[in-house]
């Protein structure tokens, strides 16, 4: 099985750099080389204290604002390519949910975040669920936008 490092977040002010397995996409989904990840005001409060209420399985990888490469795509995907810069929305909704199915997705009971209820991109690499794939989460860098710049998309439009 493939490995890649990655900063994991063990509980207030433990973060450990240590080698873990790195996924392979399944139909619908991509594996993104991270190249660049922010560190949000989010991330920041659960390193310095501890989790959200609710809380999320620990060890865990933070990191929602990123940027990187399209280098592995699961069957059936369409509309990427291997060699992609991207830019990646941070949470996907569940489809299923009252609000879901009310049209109001940023509302979701079931929410998909990076960095909470799924592994974020203090990593090497984030496979991008297939939901997220589908809603056209993933979002081409044009060429004269920088990495950085790609990974500042997510604060910028929230």
């Amino acid at each position: 099985m493939p490995t890649m490092m990655a900063a994991m977040y063990y509980g207030a002010g433990d973060i450990r750099v240590e080698q873990v397995p790195r996924r392979v996409p399944g139909a619908g989904e991509a594996l993104v080389r991270v190249h660049l990840c922010g560190i949000c005001g989010s991330d920041l409060r659960t390193f310095r204290k501890a989790p959200p209420p609710g809380g999320f399985p620990v060890p865990r990888m933070l990191g929602h604002e990123f940027s990187g490469v399209v280098i592995e795509l699961g069957e059936a995907v369409n509309g990427l390519d291997q060699g992609d810069r991207v830019a990646v929305a941070p949470a996907t909704s569940c489809g299923e949910c009252f609000f879901c199915r009310k049209g109001a997705p940023t509302l979701c009971l079931n929410a998909q975040d990076f960095g909470t209820s799924q592994p974020g991109a203090f990593a090497e690499y984030v496979l991008i669920p297939s939901r997220l794939v589908s809603q056209g989460g993933l979002v081409r860098i044009p060429e004269h936008l920088s990495d950085e710049q790609g990974a500042l998309i997510e604060p910028l439009g929230t």
